[in-house]
C-alpha cells in the first residue's frame, strides 16, 4: 500500500448492518489489528441499515482512521460511490488477506476465527467485510468494546436519562418491530413476569426501558407506573440520525444497569452488557 519506513501495516474493516452488528465486527477488527500491529482502517457506510456518520456516534478511536464510503446509486452520492468502489477495488488487489466474512456459511464462530487468525498471521495489509464478528467476542475477555466511546452528541443526548439510572437499576430491552426471534421468543408477558420477580426481591428497584415500539413503554408504565421510565422526545427507527442517536443513548443507558433483562436473539442487548460488564439474562416465554 505504498507505506513509508516504520508506517504500520493496515487492517481495513467495512462493518455492515445495524449498530449492534457493527460494534461486535468493530471489536473482532480491534482486537486483530492490535494483536498483529496493524493500524486500524474503518470504511464507514452512513445507509439505510445505519443513517449516521461514525463521528455522530463515537469518539475518535486512537490511532486509527475512518473513511467514508457509500453503496447508494449513483443518483444520490455519485461522487461518494466511484470514490468508494475506487478504494474497495484497490483494498481488494492491494491487501494480503481479503474476505467477506458474512459469505462463509455453515462454519462455526470459533472456525470463522481460526480462519481468519491464520490469514492474518502472514499477511501484509488486510481487507475484511462483515455483519458479524469473526473474533469470539463474548467469550474471550481480551476483546473489548472500551476503545468504543460514545460521542459528545451521545453523551449530551443522555445526560440526564444517565444521571438517574443507579445502583437500584435494572435495564430492560425489549426487541420489537423487525425481530422475528425475539417477537416470538421473548414476549412482553415474560418481561412483565421477568421484572415482578426482580420487584419481590428488591421493593427499591426500578426498571430503565430500552425498546423499539412505543406500544411497549405504554403497556409497562400502565403496569408498573413511576418504577419504569424512559428516554424521552425519543425518535424511532434508524433510517435517520437522531432515530440512531437516541438507540445509542438507549444502549450506553442500558450498559449502566446493574443487570440486563434482554431479547433473545438480539445483539443489542449483548453489547450494552459487554460495555457495562453487567449481567445479562435473556427473557424468554419458557
Amino acid at each position: 500500500m505504498g507505506k513509508k519506513d516504520g508506517q504500520k501495516n493496515e487492517f481495513w474493516v467495512e462493518p455492515l448492518a445495524g449498530l449492534g452488528n457493527r460494534m461486535q465486527v468493530l471489536a473482532s477488527a480491534h482486537f486483530l489489528a492490535e494483536k498483529y500491529h496493524k493500524r486500524l482502517c474503518i470504511l464507514w457506510n452512513n445507509n439505510s441499515d445505519l443513517a449516521a456518520d461514525f463521528e455522530d456516534i463515537f469518539e475518535t478511536v486512537p490511532d486509527a482512521k475512518v473513511i467514508p464510503v457509500t453503496t447508494d446509486g449513483y443518483h444520490t452520492k455519485p461522487l461518494l460511490r466511484m470514490k468508494s468502489e475506487r478504494l474497495r477495488k484497490k483494498l481488494s488487489s492491494a491487501c494480503s488477506f481479503v474476505t467477506e466474512v458474512d459469505r462463509w456459511e455453515g462454519m462455526t464462530p470459533k472456525e470463522i476465527f481460526q480462519m481468519v487468525d491464520e490469514g492474518c498471521r502472514n499477511a501484509d495489509d488486510i481487507y475484511l467485510k462483515s455483519w458479524k464478528p469473526f473474533t469470539p467476542v463474548y467469550e474471550d475477555g481480551k476483546i473489548t468494546l472500551e476503545f468504543l466511546k460514545p460521542s459528545g452528541k451521545v453523551r449530551q443526548r443522555g445526560k440526564d436519562l444517565f444521571d438517574r439510572i443507579g445502583v437500584d437499576t435494572v435495564g430492560v430491552h425489549i426487541r420489537r418491530t423487525d425481530h422475528v426471534e425475539a417477537i416470538a421468543d421473548s414476549p412482553v408477558a415474560a418481561f412483565i413476569e421477568e421484572m415482578q420477580k426482580e420487584s419481590e426481591r428488591d421493593g427499591t428497584c426500578r426498571f430503565f426501558v430500552a425498546t423499539d415500539d412505543s406500544g411497549v413503554e405504554q403497556e409497562l408504565f400502565q403496569r408498573f407506573g413511576k418504577r419504569v421510565f424512559f428516554k424521552g422526545n425519543k425518535s424511532w427507527g434508524r433510517d435517520h440520525a437522531d432515530g440512531i442517536l437516541d438507540a445509542c443513548v438507549d444502549l450506553w443507558a442500558l450498559s449502566k444497569c446493574r443487570k440486563i433483562l434482554g431479547s433473545k436473539g438480539s445483539t443489542f442487548g449483548m453489547i450494552a452488557a459487554k460495555l457495562g460488564s453487567k449481567e445479562l439474562k435473556i427473557v424468554t416465554k419458557q
